[in-house]
């Protein structure tokens, strides 16, 4: 348990980090084109969740 505390602690900090810079990259990338389409918020939270329970699945098996 206390494994996978520390363990999820860092994957969160990961994903705030990583889901920042990939909204700031993908945001200018995306200013170029003239049709251009709006990220969501839940797209990230999707991958976010996704990352967690992969990393706990790990930790657990």
């Amino acid at each position: 348990m206390l494994l996978s505390k520390d363990i999820l602690k860092l994957v969160l900090f990961a994903i705030v980090i990583a889901s920042l810079l990939a909204w700031y990259a993908t945001n200018q990338w995306l200013s170029d084109f003239a049709y251009r389409i709006g990220i969501a918020w839940w797209m990230f939270a999707l991958s976010g969740l996704l990352t967690r329970s992969i990393a706990l699945m790990r930790v657990s098996f």
